[in-house]
């Protein structure tokens, strides 16, 4: 991810920044081809997280935790889905936790490129290696008989990032994306946002992510996700 102000980086290279970012709320939005009506009882997922980085002048190290907890629901035509979530596997009635640990590693390989368009506007530009670690839990209630199921898997993805400082004053367009593939276990992970600071301490960013996870070599264990996120952050 990239540093939210390249002029702040300019002005303290020689300084580490910590800055934590609490995410209170997120709503995302079903965009499957499954419509509201095939669903049984759909329920959105209840999203916590909590995000910590240091930022010096050349490298950007981030920490995040995030945690959903929901109930899998079956469309008429066989399609599991989790609210916003295609998660195969998962039968009708499965309550479901997922864990995500993330650390984040970037080095900046374009801070403040001049723009072409214009010389008040700047580019910043990272590449850097994301460690996952991903915990499942499914505990599948079926009458009178329940079943409980994990699952954990660590994976090394490769990690790129690009912040476009915006001509009003504290706003920033970002895109960052994350991957890794091997042995017919596939990651991908996108997010595109728009973010707003007051003077460098408190913000708060929107946009769009998406997820696909496809962790064995069968569709049992695959997770997607895709919508709208909102994150409020205060930096220290």
């Amino acid at each position: 991810m990239a540093s939210l102000s390249t002029n702040d980086r300019q002005s303290k290279k020689h300084n580490n920044q910590i800055s934590a970012l609490l995410s209170f709320a997120a709503i995302f939005v079903c965009v499957n081809s499954v419509s509201a009506s095939d669903l049984y009882d759909l329920k959105l997922p209840a999203v916590n997280s909590i995000e910590a980085s240091v930022d010096s002048s050349d490298y950007h190290l981030n920490f995040r935790y995030r945690e959903e907890t929901g109930v899998s629901q079956r469309s008429n035509s066989g399609d599991e889905t989790l609210g916003v979530k295609n998660f195969s596997g998962a039968e009708l009635g499965t309550e479901y936790n997922l864990g995500q640990y993330d650390a984040t590693i970037y080095y900046a390989v374009g801070d403040s490129l001049p723009n072409l368009l214009s010389s008040h506007r700047w580019l910043s530009i990272d590449l850097g290696v994301n460690f996952k670690f991903i915990e499942q839990k499914f505990e599948s209630l079926q009458q009178d008989q329940s079943s409980y199921r994990t699952h954990y898997g660590a994976y090394p993805m490769v990690s790129a990032s690009a912040l476009f400082e915006l001509p009003l004053s504290g706003m920033t367009a970002s895109v960052e994306g994350s991957y890794f593939s091997y042995n017919a276990r596939e990651l991908s992970e996108y997010r595109a946002k728009l973010t707003y600071q007051i003077d460098n301490i408190f913000g708060v960013s929107g946009g769009w992510e998406q997820q696909q996870y496809q962790l064995d070599a069968t569709q049992s264990r695959r997770f997607d996700k895709e919508g709208p996120f909102v994150d409020l952050f205060y930096r220290f």
